[in-house]
């Protein structure tokens, strides 16, 4: 592939001072780079025909158009959860 590549270094010693991971930081980039799809599913439920819709969330292309915006990608916190894998 003669793609454009992207390469971001984390400080993981400060991502951890918030309870931060890699996956955590690359999942954030992801939706914004590709969509939600990719990362979480999520499904929507219509109560009254009893069908469920997939739901993506993406950032659209003209809001993430330098780096610098890219580097402003919200990363969830976790608060208290615990993650089972």
């Amino acid at each position: 592939m003669n793609g454009p590549n992207i390469y971001l270094d984390v400080d993981r010693s400060r991502a951890a001072e918030f309870g931060l991971t890699q996956l955590d930081i690359s999942n954030s980039l992801f939706v914004s780079l590709s969509s939600s799809a990719q990362v979480q599913p999520n499904f929507w439920l219509d109560p009254r025909m009893g069908i469920t819709y997939a739901v993506a969330a993406q950032t659209p292309q003209y809001r993430l158009d330098s780096m610098g915006l890219l580097a402003n990608t919200p990363v969830a916190v976790r608060t208290g959860a615990s993650r089972n894998y």
